[in-house]
């Protein structure tokens, strides 16, 4: 694809307004094999970025629903405050469960990266941690 190919495809999505500028820094970032254009492979690569970033932002968000304090931390508390509603209770003992698993410094809380690994590693608890976070 063209620079000129992607101006033209960027045209038919509202609300998207880039200068020339923007364009080039496009091309320049993803065209890695230096041809002028964004390749197949440049541009399911470029892609896959974007789907990562948006899903580190997801996590993110999810981490500062759960910390409640804002301390970088996740208590016990603030896990039974977020995972206890009308609508859904988590036992006592599952929390505890949920602590435990994702706690690996053994300080009783929950740290922004043990939090990214246990949601990496768990898809049980990715699912029914950032499905409870849409709620």
């Amino acid at each position: 694809m063209s620079i000129d190919e992607l101006k033209e495809g960027i045209q038919n999505v509202p609300d998207c307004q880039l200068s020339n500028a923007d364009f080039t820094k496009i091309l320049d970032v993803m065209d890695s094999n230096r041809n002028g254009m964004i390749d197949y492979t440049e541009f399911i690569a470029g892609c896959l970025q974007s789907y990562n970033y948006l899903k580190e932002n997801h996590l993110k968000s999810a981490f500062t629903f759960f910390d409640k304090d804002g301390s970088g931390t996740i208590s016990k508390d603030e896990l039974k405050t977020c995972l206890q509603s009308e609508d859904f209770t988590l036992q006592e003992e599952m929390v505890d469960k949920l602590l435990k698993e994702a706690d690996k410094n053994n300080d009783n809380q929950i740290d922004y990266n043990e939090f990214i690994s246990m949601m990496k590693t768990n898809t049980e608890y990715s699912r029914s941690v950032l499905g409870k976070r849409e709620d």
